[in-house]
């Protein structure tokens, strides 16, 4: 293993800031979790108490994950429970029916047990109550409650509207409206022995080399308003490798993708890269179900695990104000989760040299819902649009692409990238199965007969289960299945469409900083995964096997110029790039404070098209490691 000497000495310095962990700072905290944390795929496999959605590709990012672990079924042994993520939360404050009896009739109580979901508003209005009265009559300061705890719902006889809060003691209350906590750094090392290999990472682009990345930073709150503050320290070798001999099109990079308009650089330039990233960094105020605000966090969308269509965290997060739920709304016909936001994309400086179309807007629209009629389904839709900011710019109906209709015609006449998807998971309670998919579209069909007749035309999809065994309460086996579809479809040799994520009109593609917001196996690729798991108390071990082809999009549209060899063979073998990975994956709990996560993935590429004789052995390899250290306070919330 190689590595440069300024790749050694900034690696030594991570690990040395992960080091002083080992300390114990008071008032570590984590309000959300990081990009590859295990708890999130952990937590899937669990049941939610109301039905809702309730997932990480949807939600993880509007509340904390303590609030995530609290509207899960979790009443079972299962094999972290020990962890004290998972443990019950001790009582913060005395129970408030309780500390009032002693001052009013106690016959005339009615009493209000807290339930998950539950809130301030709620709870008034089913007792046809007003907020303000809830509070007076339970001593509370602000509208903070807690799953389990008794409310007084009715006014008692013998209560004292003069003595409302007397008996309430704010500097007993830990949930004061200041709130400054600090979040606890994650450190993450990996490396590639000969090619950049690396998905789902956020931020860091994993090129050959040693790459570095540690995240850290602060969550504040004041009353409804909250923010986070989580930046990422990320530092790349960026070592050399053979560039594809097929050269990027005329007036592209020459380190850009071969063949194909998109900013999808094969490599980011010749030196090592040292970079600060706004990571999961995000401002937002709530109101009841509803929050708003600006963020910069990575966001997955819909239930696929590996290869989501639309958003997936394959790349850093980009800027965007929001505007939906942070809990589920709830209706007579099931409950209701949303967003919709706009935001900002960014070219990375390795695909062309025109400065004025550096950015790109983005409109987005997700809407999920969970019927009361079917337990564990849930069903959803997702929309989103990409625009060039060039002349002639923005108009006022641009920021509203997401509620109209996707613009049918070709090429220059629909003038945006846009893709539509519909997903849903049904999981089949108390059977630990649960089946996913998300059907998505870059063109819309001309009529229902047009799409129940070509209802390939222009798709992708992605399909998978997930499987959970209990061998014991404490030993739990998991088999995870998916399967995504990206290549064009062969209808397009009759009736030619938009490649997903490519675009005649945006000339950047589906991408942000050089780096594909959807599926991480990039355009016009296909990908087969199986992984299976074993939890245990002291962690997880597993092993996956992953087919990928790459880009077949490409080969199809340029097969008589890759086929095309020395001394006029063509063999239609040799330009069909597959790859073949195998993993390992590994997760230790060393005491009650420290992870250590392993991950060790062996690919080979089977016709990799970089340079190779005929007659030579075309294909190459490719070993990628991957290590990652979070540390974490016994009284230490996720």
């Amino acid at each position: 293993m190689k590595i440069t000497d300024k790749g050694f000495t900034l690696t030594v310095i991570l690990l040395c800031c992960a080091g002083f962990l080992f300390l114990k700072p008071d008032n570590l905290y984590s309000q959300s979790l990081t990009v590859g944390d295990p708890i999130e795929d952990y937590l899937r496999l669990f049941e939610t108490k109301n039905d809702s959605l309730l997932l990480p590709s949807l939600t993880i990012g509007f509340f904390s994950a303590e609030d995530y672990r609290e509207k899960l079924d979790l009443s079972n042994d299962h094999p972290w429970s020990y962890k004290f993520f998972f443990s019950k939360k001790e009582d913060q404050i005395t129970k408030t029916a309780s500390s009032v009896k002693d001052s009013v009739d106690t016959d005339s109580l009615k009493i209000h047990l807290v339930k998950p979901q539950q809130t301030v508003y709620r709870i008034s209005r089913m007792y046809g109550i007003t907020e303000e009265q809830l509070r007076k009559w339970n001593n509370l300061s602000d509208n903070e409650i807690y799953i389990d705890q008794e409310l007084i719902v009715e006014k008692p006889k013998s209560f004292d509207e003069s003595q409302n809060q007397t008996q309430f003691d704010v500097s007993e209350n830990p949930k004061k409206k200041w709130s400054v906590k600090y979040y606890s750094p994650v450190a993450k090392i990996t490396h590639n022995n000969n090619y950049p290999i690396g998905q789902n990472d956020g931020a860091l682009w994993q090129g050959r080399g040693v790459n570095s990345m540690i995240s850290s930073g602060a969550y504040l709150s004041y009353g409804p308003l909250k923010a986070s503050v989580r930046p990422n320290l990320i530092y790349n070798a960026n070592q050399g490798f053979p560039l594809s001999r097929w050269p990027a099109p005329e007036g592209i990079s020459e380190y850009g993708y071969e063949f194909s308009v998109i900013d999808y650089p094969q490599r980011f330039g010749d030196k090592s890269i040292t970079k600060l990233d706004l990571g999961q960094s995000w401002i937002r105020g709530d109101y009841r179900e509803f929050s708003a605000g600006l963020s910069t966090s990575t966001t997955k969308l819909g239930p696929s695990i590996y290869n989501p269509i639309m958003l997936s965290n394959n790349s850093p997060g980009f800027l965007h104000f929001f505007i939906g739920t942070h809990e589920p709304f709830e209706t007579k016909i099931g409950n209701i989760e949303g967003k919709i936001f706009w935001g900002r994309l960014k070219e990375s400086g390795y695909f062309d040299e025109n400065e004025s179309n550096n950015f790109r807007f983005i409109n987005g629209l997700i809407l999920s819902y969970s019927p009361d009629f079917l337990k564990g389904l849930n069903l959803g839709i997702s929309r989103i649009f990409v625009k060039s900011t060039t002349d002639p710019g923005l108009s006022f109906g641009d920021y509203f692409l997401a509620l109209g209709p996707m613009k049918k015609g070709d090429g220059d006449e629909v003038k945006r990238l846009q893709m539509s998807s519909l997903f849903g998971r049904w999981k089949i309670p108390n059977y630990g199965f649960e089946f996913y998919a998300e059907w998505a579209r870059n063109t819309p069909a001309n009529n229902f007969r047009d799409l129940f007749l070509q209802p390939e035309y222009s798709r992708s999809y992605t399909m998978g289960f997930l499987k959970r065994f209990i061998l014991t309460p404490n030993h739990w086996l998991t088999l995870h299945y998916e399967m995504t579809q990206i290549e064009r479809p062969r209808s397009i040799e009759f009736r030619p469409s938009e490649p997903f994520y490519r675009s005649s009109v945006v000339a950047q593609g589906y991408t942000h900083q050089g780096q594909m917001l959807g599926a991480g196996i990039g355009p016009g690729s296909n990908s087969q995964k199986v992984h299976l798991k074993y939890y245990w108390k002291y962690g997880m071990f597993g092993a996956s096997f992953n087919r990928i082809v790459h880009d077949n999009t490409r080969l199809y549209e340029n097969f008589m110029v890759i086929g095309e060899r020395p001394w006029g063979i063509r063999n239609p073998r040799i330009a069909n790039e597959v790859e073949f990975r195998y993993g390992l994956n590994a997760l230790v709990f060393i005491g009650s404070n420290v992870e250590l996560q392993f991950d060790f993935y062996r690919s080979r590429f089977f016709h990799h098209e970089h340079g190779i004789l005929p007659f030579e052995n075309p294909d190459v390899y490719n070993t990628n490691l991957q290590f990652t250290l979070r540390y974490h306070l016994d009284n230490f919330l996720r």
